[in-house]
């Protein structure tokens, strides 16, 4: 299944803010149907998938950089927060290795 995690709206007046919406593709419908909003809206943020499992990691949420980490069951279509990094960040890349371990590479400050 294939989502589509938070984002940037621009009002129109040249005011963008951040959104907590999830959608995802429904290959039966073939269309994109909303699920569980992320408890707090982010964009710029990493996400990974993980035993089942949807992680969402920091990012920006339009008054300055968060540290919170989301998980979202595919079962029971609901997001809880799980921890925080240890610095606010955004605009970073995840990956799990074999382990089990998650990485975090930052692409800026």
């Amino acid at each position: 299944t294939l989502y589509a995690i938070g984002r940037t709206n621009n009002n129109g007046f040249g005011k963008n803010y951040r959104n907590n919406s999830v959608e995802y593709f429904c290959k039966k419908l073939k269309k994109w149907i909303y699920s569980a909003c992320l408890n707090e809206q982010r964009c710029n943020f990493a996400v990974t998938v993980f035993k089942n499992s949807i992680y969402v990691i920091a990012g920006y949420n339009g008054r300055g950089l968060i540290s919170t980490v989301e998980r979202f069951s595919i079962e029971t279509n609901c997001w809880i927060n799980v921890c925080n990094t240890i610095n606010p960040k955004s605009t970073l890349n995840v990956c799990i290795v074999s382990s089990g371990d998650v990485t975090l590479m930052m692409n800026k400050d």
